[in-house]
Protein backbone atom coordinates (compact mmCIF):
# COMPACT_ATOMS: atom_id res chain seq x y z
CA UNK A 1 0.00 0.00 0.00
CA UNK A 2 1.35 2.96 -0.73
CA UNK A 3 1.59 6.50 1.21
CA UNK A 4 0.38 9.79 0.42
CA UNK A 5 2.35 13.07 0.68
CA UNK A 6 1.51 15.56 2.93
CA UNK A 7 1.42 18.36 0.41
CA UNK A 8 2.00 22.00 1.55
CA UNK A 9 3.80 20.90 4.44
CA UNK A 10 7.45 21.92 5.06
CA UNK A 11 10.37 19.66 5.38
CA UNK A 12 11.38 18.94 8.51
CA UNK A 13 14.83 20.08 7.81
CA UNK A 14 14.33 23.09 6.02
CA UNK A 15 15.80 26.20 7.69
CA UNK A 16 13.76 29.61 6.87
CA UNK A 17 16.10 32.50 7.68
CA UNK A 18 14.50 35.73 9.38
CA UNK A 19 15.46 38.81 8.37
CA UNK A 20 18.40 40.34 10.85
CA UNK A 21 17.17 43.87 11.33
CA UNK A 22 20.51 45.06 12.29
CA UNK A 23 21.60 45.45 8.78
CA UNK A 24 19.28 48.54 9.11
CA UNK A 25 21.77 50.00 11.17
CA UNK A 26 24.87 49.92 8.67
CA UNK A 27 21.82 50.34 6.18
CA UNK A 28 21.16 53.81 7.62
CA UNK A 29 24.79 54.67 7.82
CA UNK A 30 25.54 54.01 4.10
CA UNK A 31 22.37 56.26 3.33
CA UNK A 32 24.23 59.16 5.90
CA UNK A 33 27.72 58.60 3.79
CA UNK A 34 25.98 59.32 0.46
CA UNK A 35 23.78 61.73 1.98
CA UNK A 36 26.91 63.69 3.15
CA UNK A 37 28.32 64.59 0.13
CA UNK A 38 25.57 66.74 -1.13
CA UNK A 39 25.79 69.09 2.40
CA UNK A 40 28.30 71.51 3.06
CA UNK A 41 31.81 70.13 3.49
CA UNK A 42 33.34 73.82 4.28
CA UNK A 43 32.27 77.47 5.26
CA UNK A 44 33.64 80.49 4.38
CA UNK A 45 32.92 84.03 5.67
CA UNK A 46 34.44 87.24 4.12
CA UNK A 47 34.11 90.13 6.22
CA UNK A 48 35.93 92.73 4.23
CA UNK A 49 35.03 94.46 0.82
CA UNK A 50 31.24 94.52 1.43
CA UNK A 51 31.48 90.49 2.95
CA UNK A 52 30.24 87.19 1.67
CA UNK A 53 29.41 83.91 2.96
CA UNK A 54 29.48 80.67 0.96
CA UNK A 55 30.17 77.14 1.43
CA UNK A 56 31.34 74.16 -0.36
CA UNK A 57 29.74 70.72 -0.69
CA UNK A 58 31.43 67.25 -1.02
CA UNK A 59 30.83 66.97 -4.81
CA UNK A 60 32.40 70.33 -5.49
CA UNK A 61 29.18 72.73 -5.41
CA UNK A 62 28.98 76.27 -3.96
CA UNK A 63 26.07 78.53 -2.29
CA UNK A 64 27.93 81.47 -2.49
CA UNK A 65 28.63 83.86 -5.77
CA UNK A 66 31.83 85.53 -5.41
CA UNK A 67 35.13 84.88 -7.36
CA UNK A 68 36.68 83.53 -4.28
CA UNK A 69 33.69 80.81 -3.88
CA UNK A 70 34.14 79.53 -7.33
CA UNK A 71 37.78 79.67 -7.26
CA UNK A 72 37.97 77.04 -3.97
CA UNK A 73 34.98 75.32 -5.74
CA UNK A 74 37.74 74.33 -8.11
CA UNK A 75 40.34 73.72 -5.91
CA UNK A 76 38.54 71.51 -3.99
CA UNK A 77 37.85 69.14 -6.47
CA UNK A 78 34.89 66.42 -5.58
CA UNK A 79 36.09 64.21 -2.77
CA UNK A 80 32.40 64.01 -2.00
CA UNK A 81 32.45 61.17 -4.95
CA UNK A 82 34.39 58.75 -2.88
CA UNK A 83 32.21 58.97 0.39
CA UNK A 84 28.86 58.60 -2.29
CA UNK A 85 31.27 55.56 -3.24
CA UNK A 86 31.46 53.62 -0.16
CA UNK A 87 28.40 55.08 1.00
CA UNK A 88 26.61 53.23 -1.80
CA UNK A 89 28.50 49.92 -1.31
CA UNK A 90 27.74 49.70 2.24
CA UNK A 91 23.66 50.18 1.97
CA UNK A 92 23.84 47.74 -1.12
CA UNK A 93 25.70 45.13 1.23
CA UNK A 94 23.65 46.35 4.24
CA UNK A 95 20.32 45.78 1.94
CA UNK A 96 21.42 42.42 0.66
CA UNK A 97 22.49 41.06 4.46
CA UNK A 98 19.36 42.31 5.30
CA UNK A 99 17.47 40.27 2.72
CA UNK A 100 19.60 37.19 3.06
CA UNK A 101 20.99 37.12 5.91
CA UNK A 102 24.29 36.20 5.05
CA UNK A 103 27.02 36.64 7.48
CA UNK A 104 29.69 37.60 4.25
CA UNK A 105 27.75 40.60 3.92
CA UNK A 106 28.22 42.01 7.25
CA UNK A 107 31.88 41.81 7.25
CA UNK A 108 32.27 43.28 3.95
CA UNK A 109 30.08 46.30 4.71
CA UNK A 110 32.21 46.15 7.85
CA UNK A 111 35.65 46.90 5.70
CA UNK A 112 33.83 49.59 3.47
CA UNK A 113 32.20 51.26 6.47
CA UNK A 114 36.28 51.03 7.91
CA UNK A 115 37.37 52.76 4.82
CA UNK A 116 34.44 55.21 5.34
CA UNK A 117 35.43 56.04 8.60
CA UNK A 118 39.33 56.74 7.54
CA UNK A 119 38.13 58.90 4.85
CA UNK A 120 35.54 60.81 6.51
CA UNK A 121 37.92 61.78 9.73
CA UNK A 122 40.61 62.29 7.44
CA UNK A 123 39.03 65.10 5.32
CA UNK A 124 37.25 66.19 8.79
CA UNK A 125 41.13 66.87 9.90
CA UNK A 126 42.12 68.70 6.88
CA UNK A 127 39.22 70.57 6.97
CA UNK A 128 40.18 71.58 10.40
CA UNK A 129 44.32 72.07 9.42
CA UNK A 130 42.35 74.43 6.53
CA UNK A 131 40.69 76.89 8.70
CA UNK A 132 43.87 76.95 11.36
CA UNK A 133 46.81 77.58 8.29
CA UNK A 134 44.08 80.02 7.01
CA UNK A 135 43.84 81.32 10.21
CA UNK A 136 40.98 83.76 11.44
CA UNK A 137 42.41 86.77 9.36
CA UNK A 138 40.24 89.94 9.86
CA UNK A 139 38.74 89.49 6.21
CA UNK A 140 38.54 85.42 6.17
CA UNK A 141 36.79 82.92 8.43
CA UNK A 142 36.61 79.42 8.06
CA UNK A 143 34.83 76.75 9.47
CA UNK A 144 33.80 72.41 9.19
CA UNK A 145 30.67 72.21 7.12
CA UNK A 146 27.61 69.89 8.14
CA UNK A 147 28.22 67.57 5.47
CA UNK A 148 31.50 66.19 7.09
CA UNK A 149 29.58 65.61 10.95
CA UNK A 150 26.84 63.84 8.77
CA UNK A 151 29.36 61.79 6.71
CA UNK A 152 31.60 60.73 9.81
CA UNK A 153 28.34 59.54 11.85
CA UNK A 154 27.02 57.39 8.93
CA UNK A 155 30.33 55.64 9.00
CA UNK A 156 30.31 55.32 12.39
CA UNK A 157 26.85 53.64 12.17
CA UNK A 158 27.81 51.29 9.51
CA UNK A 159 30.70 50.15 11.54
CA UNK A 160 28.31 49.54 14.56
CA UNK A 161 25.52 47.99 12.64
CA UNK A 162 27.97 45.73 11.44
CA UNK A 163 29.37 44.84 14.00
CA UNK A 164 26.09 44.25 16.35
CA UNK A 165 25.04 42.24 13.24
CA UNK A 166 28.20 39.91 13.59
CA UNK A 167 27.72 39.91 17.36
CA UNK A 168 24.52 39.28 17.98
CA UNK A 169 24.20 36.71 14.70
CA UNK A 170 26.36 34.40 17.04
CA UNK A 171 24.57 34.33 19.66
Amino acid sequence: MATQANYGQAYPNTRTRSLNPLYGIAAVGGLAMVASSFLAWYNFTITGNGGDSFSITGMGGTSGTSEMAKFLAEAASNPGIISVFLGGVVLLLALLGLVLNKKGFAIAALVFGLMGLAFMGLKLSQAAKLGSDIGDSASLTTSVGLGLYVGLLGAILAVLGSILTLVMRRR
